[in-house]
């Protein structure tokens, strides 16, 4: 739902100071459906409400890849397709993601 990038870049440039963003295709995705269809379809990360995707998660379709955090309120929840997981780039996002505490990015 970002097609000027301006929460993505925020979030981003808030994670790794020093690197220069490049988003090649970006696509606009208004609907929440559409987002989380996105997200199966392997096409990037989905930041819905946990309650939109449980089947999904049942069904290990997708997976949270920080079990660790604990949202403070089911606000969005942070997930990616399960194939997708295999990847050591995606490995490696989420082992340097996951050294942040959440206040470090104006959580509670």
């Amino acid at each position: 739902m970002d097609k000027e990038l301006k929460w993505w870049y925020n979030f981003l440039t808030a994670v790794d100071q020093g690197s220069e963003l490049n988003f090649k295709h970006v696509i606009q995705i208004n609907h929440i459906r559409g987002l989380i269809n996105a997200a199966v379809a392997g096409l990037g990360i989905g930041f819905v409400p946990k309650y939109t995707v449980i089947k999904k998660l049942s069904q290990n379709i997708l997976i949270d890849p920080f079990p660790s955090v604990k949202p403070a309120a089911d606000n969005f929840s942070i997930f990616i397709k399960t194939q997708k997981l295999k990847f050591e780039k995606n490995q490696q996002l989420i082992k340097y993601l996951s050294q942040f505490k959440p206040e470090e990015f104006g959580g509670d």
